[in-house]
């Protein structure tokens, strides 16, 4: 019976550790199911929901994208943002030039004889009488050549008291336009005997004669507005040879900075009133944005101005010298660009087509500003649209109406590669 007993204990033990281990995998497999399906549908979900959020992302980035586009074309700037973006980017020139007759490197002169008609009558062989050629003028009145239908003066290389120099000194503006330190300004500016002479002030009326030294007029004529040094025809016996100018000075002032930087001259335009000049400074400095939009430039178009017109007054610095072989203290004038709001009275271009008509332009291709706030000194400063781009440089006014003038970009574009 114990025997018994102990054999059906030990089947029912065997039985129900059989039937343990099978409920046992039983479970292990629902569970393992019932995990597979939760991770299934939190896998799916994630998936789902990430799809839907990159799909979301997507939608919003584009239309960011868009809407940031739309805002950056259409942003405006005021003239006291450009100022504060740009004003380092504004740079005063300082110049001093002369003509030189290229094949003797001597400096080129204007011939003047004594206010005699004696003396003038002796060395032009003929009777003009006696008493002062021109009685307003001083001791000495200057000589012109007749070349065609205008006049040019006598030059020489010549000095004497009888003479005086070709070249001058002047301020103006430019604009740094690489970070390496290319400047654009005028050409009237950095290359001076490339555009008209603008004779000293005191400069009397004088004579004018013919290639055979007899007078042309029997009239004093004033000095010539339309002679180019660079583009001199005469062909007289003073001087033969080609004309050149040169830069003596030709320096470059940061804004809000004392050192004067020496530059050079690279490149003038022979379209246009545009020049490029170079400063070599270490570090980068800071550029305007450059942007051609003349052909689609409207009138009334706000625009802002940047320069050094003369006018204005000057502030100077008093530079304390402490080095022991130089102790003079110096008086330099620190730059600090004039900002100038104005719009576009004006979009002039060179020529133009109106059906079968043809206009054309006595300027060239300007952009006519209506303000007369600039002057003498601005040449040369950037005109700035009202996204705070370059799409001018200034270069002339009219100071009897209070209009002022500036090239289009285009034409100082074609100086830097890749424009």
């Amino acid at each position: 019976k114990a025997t018994v007993e102990r054999m059906i204990s030990e089947t029912v033990t065997e039985t129900k550790k059989a039937q343990g281990r099978k409920f046992g995998v039983i479970g292990a497999v629902a569970g393992l199911l019932v995990l597979i399906m939760v991770a299934g549908a939190i896998g799916g979900g994630y998936w789902y929901y990430s799809k839907r959020e990159a799909a979301l992302k997507d939608e919003l980035g584009g239309k960011t994208s868009d809407l940031e586009k739309k805002v950056a074309d259409g942003k405006t700037v005021n003239a006291t943002e450009v100022n504060e973006k740009y004003s380092k980017a504004v740079v005063y020139i300082e110049v001093a030039w002369r003509l030189i007759d290229t094949q003797k490197q001597t400096q080129v002169y204007h011939q003047f004889v004594p206010n005699s008609r004696e003396i003038l009558g002796k060395l032009l062989g003929v009777n003009l009488g006696r008493g002062p050629i021109d009685p307003t003028a001083g001791g000495a009145v200057p000589v012109y050549m007749q070349v065609g239908d205008t006049y040019e003066p006598l030059l020489t290389d010549d000095k004497t008291d009888l003479t005086a120099p070709i070249g001058g000194r002047h301020t103006g503006t430019g604009f740094i336009v690489t970070t390496d330190g290319f400047v654009l300004t005028n050409r009237h500016v950095a290359a001076t005997w490339m555009t008209t002479y603008q004779f000293p002030e005191t400069t009397p009326r004088g004579v004018v004669i013919n290639a055979m030294g007899q007078l042309a007029s029997t009239s004093l004529v004033p000095p010539p507005n339309d002679w180019v040094p660079a583009n001199t025809k005469q062909e007289g016996k003073q001087l033969q040879g080609s004309l050149k100018g040169v830069d003596d000075t030709l320096d470059v002032t940061l804004a809000g900075k004392e050192s004067r930087m020496a530059a050079q001259l690279k490149q003038v335009s022979d379209r246009h009133d545009v020049a490029l000049i170079k400063i070599d400074v270490p570090g980068q400095l800071t550029k305007v944005e450059l942007f051609d939009n003349y052909d689609a430039l409207k009138k009334g178009e706000a625009v802002t101005i940047m320069g050094y017109p003369a006018a204005s007054p000057r502030v100077y610095g008093v530079i304390a010298s402490k080095d022991v072989f130089n102790k003079d203290t110096q008086l330099k004038i620190i730059p600090d660009p004039t900002v100038t709001s104005t719009n576009i009275g004006n979009i002039i271009r060179d020529s133009d087509e109106k059906g079968s008509d043809k206009r054309v332009s006595m300027m060239g291709d300007v952009i006519q500003l209506a303000t007369g706030s600039t002057g003498p000194g601005n040449s040369g400063g950037p005109v700035f649209d009202s996204q705070g781009r370059v799409i001018g440089i200034f270069f002339a006014g009219d100071k009897a109406n209070a209009i002022t003038y500036a090239v289009p970009i285009r034409y100082g574009k074609e100086f830097l590669a890749g424009d």
